[in-house]
C-alpha cells in the first residue's frame, strides 16, 4: 500500500457514503422477504437472489452472504452509521506521520500534481467511516477510501476478524475504483 518514499498520510472522516449495494434489497434478503422486494421483482424474479450481490463490483458477495448473515447485518449497520471520531489516532504506533485533516475538499481542489508538489512524500488522502462491531466484538467493519491521484483511488468495505486477540483482514468488498 505504501512505498518507501511515503512519510505522510492525510487522514479524514467520511460523513456519508453511498454504497453500491441496495440496503433495502439487502434487508429483504436477510429477513427472508426478498420475494416481495420491488427491485427483485423487476430484475431477478425467479432467479437466485444472491445473483444481485455477485455482479460488479462486489463479485462473490452473494456467496458470502448466503453462508454469513452476520456480514450482511454489519453492512446494514454500516450503511446507517457513518461518522468516525479520529481523536484516538495518536495512539496508533506507526512509522508514518499521520495528519488528521477536517475536510479533504481543499486538498482535492488543488489538483494532484500541485498536491504532491506541496506535500512531498505524501501517500495521499485516506477517508474512514465509523467502525461497526458485532455483538461479541470479534468482528468489525468499516468503509475506507484511498486517494493518491486522479486515476488512482478506490472505496472498499473492510471486514476484520479478531482471532487470538489479533485483528486481521477477513474481506475487502470493493465499492468503486478509478
Amino acid at each position: 500500500m505504501f512505498n518507501k518514499r511515503t512519510d505522510l498520510i492525510l487522514l479524514t472522516t467520511i460523513d456519508k457514503f453511498e454504497s453500491v449495494i441496495d440496503s433495502l434489497y439487502l434487508f429483504d434478503f436477510l429477513s427472508g422477504n426478498i420475494e416481495n422486494n420491488e427491485f427483485y421483482q423487476k430484475t431477478f424474479i425467479g432467479q437466485e437472489p444472491t445473483l444481485y450481490f455477485d455482479m460488479p463490483p462486489t463479485y462473490g458477495l452473494g456467496k458470502m452472504l448466503k453462508h454469513d448473515t452476520e456480514l450482511g447485518q454489519l453492512m446494514l449497520k454500516l450503511f446507517s452509521n457513518y461518522k468516525q471520531d479520529l481523536s484516538a489516532i495518536s495512539d496508533i504506533d506507526t512509522n508514518y506521520n499521520i495528519k488528521v485533516i477536517k475536510k479533504a475538499k481543499p486538498y482535492f481542489k488543488m489538483g494532484w500534481t500541485k498536491f504532491h508538489k506541496k506535500h512531498k512524500d505524501c501517500y495521499g488522502i485516506i477517508r474512514f467511516s465509523n467502525i461497526i462491531f458485532n455483538d461479541s466484538y470479534d468482528r468489525a467493519m468499516f468503509y475506507v477510501e484511498n486517494y493518491k491521484g486522479s486515476l488512482d483511488a478506490s472505496g472498499d468495505i473492510v471486514v476484520m476478524r479478531k482471532i487470538n486477540d489479533k485483528w486481521t483482514i477477513e474481506y475487502y468488498i470493493n465499492q468503486w475504483m478509478s
